[in-house]
């Protein structure tokens, strides 16, 4: 009886610690499941995290690869044809059409010797007739006068090479019946001198210097240019070249370049430009 009775024990410890054991192989299982997932998914994050890291830096190589670049732009509407290859140095020459007028030319007159530069003014000799104070003005002022034909009239001037030299010259006598010191030789073509070919032989065996631009506020695109696309469009045309002719106009409606040029010499100071008149391009 007592055998049978520890038998039972024994049998009955076997079963418990058995199931004691699969419970303790479960319980550490389970924890080992846990820990694997744990570590799968840190390690899940992370592989996501680094994805997106070597995405972040690659849109950051691309977008720095490509930061714009200060490109050559084609000048087919601001170059001319005389316009020599520069040796050494940032020059700007400012230069201003189709004056003298009483309203704008004295304004840019004052903006000039505020920043002790001087510019070259291709005057109209029809306008210089009615408006004499204000050349002697830009002349006494220092700056450089040169012609731009008596009527600036394109039909006329550009009917024949001859009516484009008798009105060349008529300008010359007018401006040298108000500044007795006036010197020929300066010229610019209405328009520009592009493909004006027998004409351009003409005014060089004249004895002219004609001198064309590389770069325009284009003020003559309408009659009142916003000053902020005058600024934009020196800007746009410059682009970083060393030697400039910046082609502007003192005619009577331009106030806007009036009021951009402060704005247009700051920036050409800070690209680093001197300043020089035509009469010294080299």
């Amino acid at each position: 009886m007592k055998k049978n009775v520890r038998v039972s024990l024994i049998v009955v410890a076997v079963i418990i610690g058995f199931f004691s054991l699969g419970w303790i192989i479960g319980l550490y299982s389970n924890n080992i499941n846990k820990t694997s997932l744990n570590i799968a998914t840190f390690m899940e994050i992370n592989e996501k995290e680094y994805e997106d890291t070597s995405i972040n830096t690659k849109l950051d190589k691309e977008e720095n690869s490509n930061t714009p670049k200060e490109k050559i732009r084609k000048e087919t509407e601001v170059d001319g044809e005389n316009i020599e290859k520069p040796i050494e140095g940032k020059v700007a020459y400012l230069t201003f059409d189709d004056g003298p007028t009483t309203k704008i030319t004295p304004q840019i007159l004052d903006i000039l010797d505020s920043y002790n530069i001087k510019a070259t003014f291709f005057v109209i000799g029809s306008l210089a007739e009615v408006n004499q104070d204000v050349l002697k003005d830009v002349d006494m002022r220092g700056h450089i006068i040169g012609n731009h034909t008596y009527s600036h009239d394109y039909k006329l001037i550009y009917s024949s090479v001859d009516m484009l030299i008798k009105d060349i010259d008529k300008a010359d006598e007018v401006l040298e019946s108000i500044l007795p010191n006036y010197e020929r030789g300066l010229f610019r073509f209405p328009t520009g001198s592009y493909k004006k070919y027998p004409f351009i032989e003409a005014v060089k065996d004249k004895g002219y210097k004609h001198y064309d631009w590389n770069a325009l506020n284009g003020d003559a695109e309408a009659l009142n240019v916003p000053a902020n696309k005058l600024i934009r469009n020196v800007k746009k045309t410059v682009c970083d070249k060393n030697k400039v002719i910046i082609l502007m106009h003192d005619s009577g409606t331009k106030q806007t370049t009036v009021d951009s040029l402060p704005y247009v010499i700051d920036y050409l100071i800070e690209e680093g430009y001197s300043f020089k008149t035509l009469n010294n391009y080299k």
